[in-house]
């Protein structure tokens, strides 16, 4: 994996949050030698329209859980049927962890729950690229 560069993408209204996981990304992929590149979206429909028409192209994808118009949900549900394949790549960021679940009870989703430590980010981020192998 050190010869490509690992792409992610982060759909989140919230700026704050935006910068952190773009600070996390940097530092975990600097921290293990590796490249990394970091797209961000600030609404749903940008991102619908992203990863319909270059999701392949993101290794991880982070999606948050509340939003206006579409939430990370919707965006989720997009994904399952346009490319289904892309689920398994999906961080959902939120601190309602439960809500999500009843959300969505029959898939297999990871969560980064708000508020997040390091520690937990690069566990969720391991275990992303991993599953992508």
């Amino acid at each position: 994996m050190t010869a490509q560069t690992v792409k992610s993408l982060i759909l989140d209204d919230d700026k704050t949050i935006q910068r952190v996981l773009s600070a996390f990304l940097h530092r975990y992929f600097e921290e293990r030698k590796i490249k990394n590149t970091v797209e961000v979206c600030e609404n749903s429909l940008d991102c619908v329209f992203k990863l319909h028409d270059n999701g392949e192209a993101f290794d991880i994808i982070f999606l948050d859980f509340l939003l206006p118009s579409v939430d990370g949900v919707g965006v989720f549900t997009s994904v399952l049927y346009s490319h289904p394949n892309l689920v398994k790549r999906i961080i959902f960021v939120t601190g309602s962890p439960d809500d999500l679940h009843s959300d969505l009870p029959d898939n297999d989703i990871t969560i980064l729950t708000k508020p997040f430590e390091y520690e937990d980010f690069c566990n969720k981020i391991t275990t992303i690229l991993n599953n992508k192998r």
